[in-house]
């Protein structure tokens, strides 16, 4: 799967669903950072080997930080291309209330998650940050509610598996803030057919597999050690 390198591991599988065959990639490294992929590859549909369309991947995210007790918040970066200053802030908004929103490239959009009693040697407040990781596409909306946001926050609920039922999730705003709380993260892979996927014999078959195209997700640790992980001794 790609993750022999030294300080890393990693584990996955691949299933089946009609035409495609998607793989799923995790890979742990020794940094804290967990990084999630997910590639589609196959055989373009049959009678439609050219039509462009979309591969859409959720991912439920239960994290429990520390414990179950867990915090999220939007993270944003705020600049005025037209500042000739150069100046911009980053910004940080709780979210208190069950939740979607769309993510923003230009702002590096970013969910937080936090343990009100967790923190590092340093006293610092220790969180991971749920990144976007696009490799093979870029922000993708159907006529489908859910696939309107790429981030979604949702009090945690054994029951509660279906992407396509995100929109009733979050209805009547449930509490998450202190909560056991759930993310949701949508990737997607525009897929525009292309000679390198196949091609059609002199008998008008369809020959050939989809090159291997990749969308992801990253958990990136912020203030979680209380030094860099690959120099000691910690000052």
């Amino acid at each position: 799967m790609g993750c022999a390198a030294a300080r890393r591991s990693c584990s996955g599988g691949a299933i089946n669903a009609a035409n495609y065959r998607y793989i799923q990639e995790y890979t742990f490294r020794d940094d804290g950072v967990i990084i999630g992929r997910m590639a589609a590859t196959g055989q373009n549909l049959p009678g439609d080997e050219l039509v462009t369309h979309v591969h859409n991947a959720i991912w439920r995210i239960d994290i429990d930080l520390d414990g179950i007790t867990n915090n999220a918040a939007r993270l944003q970066h705020n600049e005025n291309p037209a500042n000739a200053a150069g100046t911009a802030n980053d910004t940080t908004s709780p979210i208190t209330v069950a939740e979607g929103f769309t993510w923003s490239p230009r702002r590096h959009d970013a969910i937080e998650i936090t343990n009100p009693a967790f923190k590092n040697a340093q006293g610092h407040l220790s969180a991971y940050q749920l990144v976007p990781l696009v490799t093979g596409g870029g922000l993708t909306q159907h006529f489908e509610t859910f696939t309107r946001n790429e981030f979604w926050v949702t009090p945690f609920n054994a029951a509660q598996f279906a992407a396509k039922d995100l929109p009733a999730y979050i209805a009547g705003s449930p509490p998450v803030s202190n909560k056991d709380i759930v993310l949701w993260y949508k990737g997607s892979l525009h897929h525009h057919p292309r000679d390198e996927d196949g091609a059609f014999d002199h008998n008008h078959n369809w020959i050939g597999t989809a090159h291997t195209m990749w969308t992801g997700f990253m958990l990136m640790p912020h203030d979680v050690f209380d030094c860099s992980p690959f120099y000691k001794p910690c000052p």
